[in-house]
């Protein structure tokens, strides 16, 4: 199928629908939006079957719709259509190739592909494990937290997603090894990598320890260098393109208060912004995630400190004072935050499009601008003078 500019890609989900309908209509369906009315093609692409319905009504992220469907419209019962519409504006590009006019991949269409997420029992990992799973992405989910880990996978393969769960703790580069291995015996081939792992802990200056640092940059940097270094390859070896998300932090842009989550933030940043140059030509692109204050279990981090940094990352914080205040102030801020779905909405179209920075909202960018400006004002006191050589 050819896209042409004004027109519409849909990415379309049967959250209940059979599952051979569903592995049908990835392929088949071909969706086009004019005004209010929206029409599918029917089984194996017959004419007859073409409806169309007089109405959209919108949930969620603003480029989703859902579309109620009368049964007795229908010759096989299917309760919801999840679409995701994109108005293009490029020139004449193949979906099936899956290219964009500047000659990188990029995946436009995701049905079939296969993700490994980290971090992906809960949070915003799994809030890209969803809405990837909505868009056809077969998932192989990822974490430290075994039960967890289980529960989130039961609950998408109620509908009908392609997933699967494997337990790793990250911070060893020989248990991801092991999670690269068992995706590729369930899946075959890796497309895309989402290093969504991240922990906040450590402690201000002058309470340091090095185990406080190790585990930090261990699973925030660390795990993401040897996801790149182990999945690469895969991503490259088929041919087919992919691409690499990293989970940094708007934290990554502005230092906020905790020394070891800045510097693994910033080095998830810097790292992603070298490979995506160095990607490019092998077909692999390369996006950071910045995300602002979402709906996770950040602050308590601590739950999944791994047994051989027990005891040693630090004291535990204060519960009273300044610093004690700072924590629940921001901990009721992480329980009214950004749902981590919108986060994996997000995520998903910025794959396919490619998209080198992706943000969650614009509640930092003034002191992200403050930031680059001082670094400009660095810049100025000494233009004009001539370097001594």
């Amino acid at each position: 199928m050819f896209v042409r500019p004004g027109s519409v890609v849909s990415r379309i989900c049967f959250p209940t629908a059979p599952k051979r309908l569903l592995q049908q209509y990835r392929h088949e369906a071909d969706v086009t939006w004019a005004q209010r009315d929206v029409r599918f093609q029917g089984e194996s692409g017959h004419d007859a079957d073409w409806l169309s319905l007089p109405s959209l009504t919108q949930t969620g992220h603003g480029a989703r719709r859902r579309i109620q469907i009368d049964p007795g419209q229908w010759s096989r019962q299917v309760d919801a259509f999840e679409l995701k519409l994109h108005k293009l504006t490029e020139p004449v590009v193949s979906t099936e190739a899956n290219c964009k006019s500047n000659g990188n991949t990029h995946m436009q269409d995701l049905t079939g592909r296969t993700a490994f997420i980290t971090g992906a029992a809960s949070g915003i990992g799994l809030g890209i494990a969803t809405a990837l799973s909505q868009a056809g992405v077969k998932v192989m989910l990822c974490d430290i937290e075994e039960e967890a880990l289980t529960t989130a996978v039961e609950k998408l393969k109620l509908t009908n997603a392609d997933v699967d769960g494997v337990r790793a703790d990250v911070s060893l580069k020989a248990e991801i090894k092991a999670a690269a291995d068992a995706t590729v015996s369930r899946y075959g081939r890796v497309h895309i990598l989402v290093n969504n792992a991240g922990v906040a802990g450590g402690r201000g200056y002058g309470h340091w320890t090095d185990a406080g640092w190790d585990w930090v940059l261990g699973v925030n940097l660390m795990a993401v260098i040897w996801g790149i270094e182990i999945f690469g390859p895969l991503i490259e070896a088929h041919g087919e393109g992919g691409q690499i998300v990293s989970t940094a932090s708007v934290f990554g842009l502005i230092a906020g208060g905790s020394p070891q989550y800045d510097v693994s933030k910033y080095g998830v940043v810097a790292l992603s912004e070298g490979l995506r140059k160095a990607l490019a030509p092998r077909r692999i692109g390369v996006s950071v995630l910045c995300p602002g204050v979402v709906r996770t279990q950040i602050v308590n981090s601590s739950r999944n400190v791994p047994r051989r940094f027990a005891g040693k990352i630090g004291s535990l914080p204060p519960t009273e004072g300044p610093v004690a205040d700072a924590i629940k102030a921001f901990q009721h801020r992480t329980n009214n935050g950004i749902d981590p779905l919108y986060v994996g909405e997000l995520v998903r179209e910025a794959i396919e499009n490619d998209w080198p920075y992706i943000f969650t909202d614009t509640e930092h960018e003034a002191m992200i601008d403050r930031r680059f400006a001082a670094i400009k004002q660095g810049f100025d006191r000494i233009r004009g003078r001539t370097p001594r050589r």
